[in-house]
């Protein structure tokens, strides 16, 4: 590896997987690397990364993605050589190394994940990023001590993720009458990811929250509830009982994703669960701005889903739809799917879950047939011979994968220069 290095020395970006630590001297004759990335496999003690030994490297690069195992990292924030703050701009870490944070003045981007137990760390050192826009924390926050104290200090911070068992660890995104200056004025994408030990999505208190947010925040611009589902009751405002539900005031909102579910306990005639879909429509319809759209529930089933079109007249900006059940849905045919085109002209996106007693080769294929191939069809069709859904793809006949978490907005790889040129993308 050595001398491929000093072959390539205007080398600006690099991503090495090694089961030893390298050596400083390796990159000495990198004078332009701008992204470090650094994956070690496994390690013994003799072999330790250790921070301060490449802190002049890290003074000077824009992105640094660190992953390794706990007992390879060595960060003693007192070892660290004295030098001016770092220049980095985004930084991809593991719990172990956020002391490094503490170096980053100038840090516009943090994600903090870990898919291991790790012990608890406190979030202190994050404090000096006084520039910092986006935090990603990808562990659950129970994990990260000061937490609250910390990310309500960061008046800069445009873009929250942050991982949740239960609503006390992110009551500070809530506002109430008594509250004078709102929490994190300048968020305007808030992501809530789920845990599957914690409290459900759909209890009171997380509910309470969502509504907070949503009824609160005028500036928002993304909201994302994800790993779990959300009791609609708590959080759309129902005809008839405006009284209860103060209303939406993020009239500007692009992106919203929400798994909904209603109680068990609950009405759920027929007729009930029209009016309350109803309902939720009705309340999207307000959001013109909306450029993705993700709607999935095991209710959604028993709603024609071309209903969505009898309420939402004003989506105009529109570019993604998922409007998708685990089980089968009402028929999308040719004439819903060319009303909802009309609506939404932007539209090239469109996931419309399992259609029940629907072709929907043919309504790809009438797509083609009406210059349309623009738009990317996802749909399930009803296998009646087993009973199961039977996934399609795009027009190669490859099975659909379908999508992760992070296909709405939100991605894995973004850095600060993309966040720079497009803004309403995280």
């Amino acid at each position: 590896m050595t001398r491929i290095l000093s072959l390539t020395p205007k080398l600006t970006s690099i991503e090495l997987h090694v089961d030893s630590c390298p050596t400083l001297s390796d990159f000495d004759n990198l004078k332009e690397l701008k992204t470090f990335e650094l994956n070690m496999l496994s390690c013994d003690m003799a072999t330790r990364f250790s921070a301060a030994t490449f802190a002049r490297l890290f003074s000077r690069i824009d992105h640094l993605r660190l992953v390794m195992p706990p007992v390879a990292l060595e960060v003693s924030m007192n070892d660290l050589p004295e030098t001016d703050p770092w220049v980095m701009r985004v930084m991809e870490i593991e719990p172990e190394a956020i002391p490094l944070s503490s170096k980053c003045e100038e840090l516009k981007e943090l994600v903090i994940s870990c898919d291991r137990i790790f012990e608890q760390v406190s979030m202190r050192p994050i404090m000096a990023c006084k520039k910092l826009e986006v935090l990603r924390l990808r562990v659950g926050v129970a994990s990260l001590r000061d937490h609250t104290e910390v990310i309500t200090s960061i008046a800069t911070l445009r873009c929250l993720e942050v991982t949740v068992e239960t609503p006390e660890e992110i009551e500070f995104l809530q506002a109430d009458e008594s509250t004078v200056d709102l929490p994190l004025a300048s968020l305007d994408t808030v992501i809530i990811i789920h845990t599957h030990r914690g409290a459900p999505a759909s209890s009171p208190g997380f509910c309470k929250i969502y509504r907070s947010i949503l009824n609160s925040r005028p500036n928002l611009k993304r909201f994302c509830v994800e790993g779990a589902d959300v009791n609609p009751l708590l959080v759309f405002q129902e005809p008839g009982q405006e009284s209860r539900h103060a209303q939406w005031v993020c009239a500007d909102l692009e992106h919203l994703s929400l798994t909904l579910s209603w109680p068990a306990s609950s009405n759920k005639t027929a007729e009930e669960m029209r009016r309350r879909w109803d309902a939720v429509f009705i309340q999207i319809d307000k959001l013109e701005h909306l450029k993705s759209l993700s709607i999935e529930s095991e209710d959604l089933g028993e709603y024609p889903g071309h209903g969505f079109l009898q309420y939402c007249h004003h989506l105009s900006h529109l570019e993604s739809l998922v409007l998708a059940a685990p089980g089968p849905t009402h028929a999308w045919r040719e004439p819903q799917i060319d009303s909802l085109l009309a609506r939404c002209p932007r539209l090239r996106t469109l996931d419309l879950g399992c259609l029940k007693d629907a072709n929907g080769e043919a309504i790809k294929e009438w797509l083609k047939k009406n210059h349309r191939e623009y738009v990317d069809l996802t749909f399930n069709e009803e296998d009646f011979d087993d009973g199961n859904c039977s996934e399609y793809g795009d027009d190669d006949g490859k099975k659909n994968e379908g999508y992760s978490e992070y296909d709405y907005g939100v991605y894995e790889d973004d850095v600060y220069e993309e966040y720079e040129e497009e803004e309403d993308v995280y």
